[in-house]
């Protein structure tokens, strides 16, 4: 194994950062191409292969926000190799943790877009993303279970953030079928505050919901964000096209049965 100096070591904490921020799930293999093909624009330091499977190696062992995996820990046939280990977002596993990864394979195996979206500069991405839409949707579900905007009950701030983060898990996971808003902690959310669901607060909500998908870096689209990858049906990966292929064959089939 080779030695990492100061800069690599820096260059491989940032990178993984940025990159389980952006993509969620992504092998090591393609996040060091990421990195080559972004890395002269941005003066950064030459980074070896064996440098990111050195650091790969050592991240494990250490408390980091994501998990490095070897391929037969997340799939019974996996066969390991050191540059095809799995950088896995720590936000993706939900509420049951390392029990349940249906949201990691899910966005493991989407099809929707077939490359990754490059960052100009990978560093802007280290830090915590969509912090401010986060905070907007934590602090309007913490006032929704306020009777008083000056005393809000620690029972409310904990609903309030379990309700946030499943909105999040089930969004970053590209979980459709589930539902975003806990019900049950939603409802007891509104009797804490003495509030009853209507179109205002449904309203407000679904406002919050799209400020934050119109700027997020969606996992399931590789990084793209949804408007990005709309306007681009060049990425549009297998999923997209046999969806759109299907579509075709419908409206054909359709267009044989309209009367002449």
């Amino acid at each position: 194994m080779p030695a990492l100096t100061k800069r690599s070591w820096t260059s491989c904490t940032n990178s993984f950062q940025a990159a389980v921020n952006l993509y969620g799930v992504i092998e090591l293999v393609d996040l060091a191409q990421i990195y080559e093909d972004i890395k002269d624009k941005n003066h950064y330091p030459n980074v070896s292969d064996d440098e990111f499977i050195a650091f790969a190696e050592l991240v494990r062992r250490e408390k980091v926000p994501y998990y490095v995996f070897e391929q037969h820990e997340l799939f019974k046939n996996g066969i390991d190799f050191e540059f095809e280990r799995i950088l896995v977002n720590e936000d993706l596993l939900g509420p049951d943790g390392l029990k349940a990864l249906e949201g990691v394979y899910n966005v493991y195996f989407s099809e929707y877009a077939n490359e990754y979206w490059e960052p100009e500069d990978m560093l802007a991405y280290t830090g915590h993303q969509q912090e401010k839409e986060e905070l907007d949707m934590l602090a309007y579900f913490t006032q929704l279970g306020s009777r008083d905007a000056k005393i809000i009950s620690l029972e409310s701030k904990d609903l309030a953030r379990k309700i946030v983060d499943h909105f999040l898990w089930t969004s970053k996971s590209g979980l459709q079928e589930a539902d975003p808003i806990p019900e049950e902690e939603f409802r007891q959310l509104l009797a804490n505050g003495g509030k009853t669901l209507n179109k205002e607060i449904e309203d407000n909500i679904l406002e919050l919901i799209h400020n934050y998908d119109k700027n997020r870096h969606v996992y399931v689209l590789k990084g793209w964000t949804t408007d990005e990858w709309k306007s681009k049906p060049e990425i549009h990966g297998e999923q997209v096209q046999r969806a759109k292929a299907m579509q075709a064959i419908l409206d054909m089939i359709k267009k044989s049965k309209d009367p002449e």
